[in-house]
């Protein structure tokens, strides 16, 4: 899983630095702002962002020869912003592929592993550790060896498992118990 969580984030930075512009290429444009001002201001042709404080019309008119500037592309702002976005999310969709393929392929070894001879070796241990009783409540007789971590699932610790019981057991996996409320 790590190494999804790793991808995506280079996928992130890559998708990032793909879209950081450099606004070499400019142009002055015409903007009509909120309450219909008109503003003349320079525009980035590859993303479309304004890149200048607003110039009277005098001074837009001076420096474009005359000729009044062609109108400001907000859907060039908006594509790019839009791209921008979405590209975010198309790499958190494959991310999400990702993981949902690795814990499709980790549960099935799990369940393999579950069936093992080591597995069963080390359930053993850990019963016979724990004199056969539940080490949540410490009353009834253990049904279950329980890992406390996954981060050495197939050569774990002892000390990483614990018998329990079957009502210990559920408590210790709340996510699995679908749609049940509390008792209160």
């Amino acid at each position: 899983m790590w190494d999804a969580i790793e991808k995506r984030s280079q996928e992130n930075q890559a998708h990032i630095e793909a879209f950081k512009c450099s606004h070499d290429n400019q142009e002055l444009r015409k903007r009509t702002v909120k309450g219909g001002a008109v503003q003349f201001v320079n525009q980035c042709l590859r993303c479309g962002s304004a890149m200048s404080q607003p110039l009277s019309r005098a001074k837009a008119l001076e420096q474009n020869g005359g000729v009044e500037p062609p109108p400001f592309d907000e859907q060039k702002l908006e594509s790019w912003k839009k791209a921008y976005n979405q590209g975010f999310v198309d790499i958190q969709t494959r991310y999400n592929a990702r993981i949902t393929e690795n814990k499709t392929e980790f549960r099935d070894w799990y369940g393999t592993y579950l069936s093992s001879p080591e597995w069963e070796a080390k359930r053993q241990k850990v019963f016979k550790r724990a004199k056969q009783t539940c080490e949540g409540c410490g009353e009834h007789p253990a049904t279950e060896v329980h890992h406390l971590s996954y981060d050495n699932v197939g050569d774990e610790l002892l000390f990483q498992l614990v018998a329990l019981c079957d009502t210990c057991h559920t408590k210790a996996h709340p996510e699995h118990v679908a749609n049940e409320e509390p008792d209160l």
